[in-house]
């Protein structure tokens, strides 16, 4: 049995001053739920692994800079 195809869709937009970035991120977007593996192991039982669902977040870089 074959699995159906998706597409899984990341995104990030960061803004940067000076020493400081400010960044919002995306990983799955569309919020799809892959199979990537499965198996059935002898006494009915089946595992199977699925991908993640969206995630939303925020974050900041701060760049120190070293003065010699």
């Amino acid at each position: 049995m074959m699995s159906p195809f998706f597409d899984l869709v990341d995104a990030r937009i960061e803004w940067d001053v000076g020493g400081l970035g400010l960044y919002l991120f995306g990983n799955n977007l569309t919020d799809e739920r892959p199979q990537y593996s499965g198996a059935a192991f002898g006494s009915g039982t089946t595992g199977v692994v699925i991908g993640r669902a969206r995630i939303l977040g925020r974050g900041v870089n701060i760049e120190f800079s070293s003065r010699s």
